[in-house]
């Protein structure tokens, strides 16, 4: 009710919420944080937002993915080599084995993604989970 009298929106109060630094909205932001995930399926599962919470979610890992192949192209994390100069026994061995190992570490949620499509072929009609 106190809400609808202020004229807020959901999303204005929820924003009010999580941007708080006041100890009484303490309780109400740690409650909206640690159901986060349900509230994000929630509003997945509900064919009003679902179409909007898909786009906004597949943005985000479009996002972080890029950031991490990114990050994996650095030079410092040693998989940067000439593509003049590879040979087949190096794409074979040493940089699959050493990219996996890399991906694991420096950009988890690729490797995870990766593993979870590799995985779909073998649980076909399952529920791909990534």
């Amino acid at each position: 009710k106190r809400r609808q009298d202020n004229s807020l929106s959901t999303s204005t109060f929820v924003s009010g919420i999580l941007e708080s630094s006041d100890v009484e909205h303490q309780d109400a932001r740690n409650s909206l944080t640690s159901n986060a995930t349900q509230l994000c399926m929630l509003l997945n599962a509900n064919e009003n937002s679902h179409s909007s919470v898909l786009s906004w979610a597949i943005a985000l890992a479009r996002t972080v993915l890029c950031k991490e192949v990114a990050e994996l192209s650095h030079q410092e994390h040693g998989l940067h080599f000439r593509a003049t100069s590879v040979t087949v026994e190096q794409l074979e061995t040493l940089l699959i084995d050493q990219l996996a190992a890399k991906m694991k570490t420096v950009a988890p949620h690729l490797w995870n993604l990766m593993m979870a499509l590799l995985d779909a072929g073998k649980t076909a009609g399952a529920k791909c989970q990534v």
